[in-house]
């Protein structure tokens, strides 16, 4: 998968991470194939990439979109699955997990997405998504190193 950098807000690039990008891509295809379908390459995704925790993002993902339709405060634009670039509101959404991986409270990036009141609402789908998150990029990478570790010669 390709993601360009876009400039956000303040005019700086923003570099999407291998999560944010796997997130961003499951995201777009939730959204083309809608809430009441099931898609085996969404699930293959997360669980390439989470592993065992694949299985609770994909709900608190749906949920996510679910909350953003309903609240929104405008049109909120995400590209196609297959898009190289990352939208404005993308990046919005993006960042408001990374505030919440953090530990930051996302409701100040998501108040240009959402109706007055409603952040709080969106941000606590963004919190457990980033609480389902920790801790999967030292798996992932746990996962990779063993991966690519030669084997001894007695390992058969």
């Amino acid at each position: 998968m390709f993601i360009a950098f876009t400039p956000d807000d303040r005019g700086e690039p923003f570099a999407p991470s291998e999560d944010e990008r796997t997130l961003l891509w499951v995201l777009r295809r939730l959204i083309v194939i809608g809430p009441h379908r099931r898609c085996g390459a969404v699930i293959v995704a997360l669980d390439r990439r989470f592993g065992e925790r694949g299985a609770t993002l994909l709900p608190l993902l749906h949920a996510l979109t679910m909350a953003i339709a309903r609240h929104a405060s405008r049109p909120i634009t995400i590209a196609a699955p297959c898009a190289i670039l990352v939208t404005p509101d993308e990046i919005r959404l993006l960042t408001a997990l990374r505030c919440a991986r953090r530990g930051d409270s996302a409701v100040p990036v998501l108040a240009s997405l959402v109706t007055p009141g409603t952040a709080e609402v969106v941000a606590a789908f963004i919190d457990a998504i980033a609480a389902t998150l920790a801790g999967c990029s030292e798996m992932v990478a746990s996962n990779e190193s063993r991966r690519l570790r030669p084997r001894a010669p007695d390992e058969g």
